[in-house]
């Protein structure tokens, strides 16, 4: 009786994992036919796009330390390229010391 519950409950776990990695897989075809509907939709149009990245520093930076600005124009008619028209850097410098550091705080 033992060994005959522990089949069905392994079993079970089979059926409830595949079930589960179909389930995922239905995701992942959805999302991947969204955005093929998005790139269709968006090659009649040429977005501008922007785009700011931040670096960050390390932990006793505690902080950005540079960002950088980019402004550009999308081309979706051919491979989604994006050609820049503009590009800036800044690295940033701390207005207030942090306290504890010297601060004299």
């Amino acid at each position: 009786m033992l060994r005959k519950l522990i089949l069905i409950l392994a079993a079970g776990g089979r059926i409830a994992a595949a079930q589960d990695d179909a389930l995922v897989e239905r995701l992942l075809d959805r999302i991947a036919a969204g955005e093929r509907d998005f790139v269709e939709r968006i090659r009649n149009y040429r977005p501008v796009v922007e785009t700011y990245i931040q670096e960050q520093g390390d932990a006793r930076d505690g902080g950005p330390v540079r960002d950088h600005y980019i402004l550009g124009k999308l081309d979706p008619r051919k491979d989604l390229s994006h050609g820049a028209m503009v590009v800036r850097s800044e690295t940033r410098r701390r207005a207030l010391p942090l306290l504890g550091r010297g601060s004299g705080i």
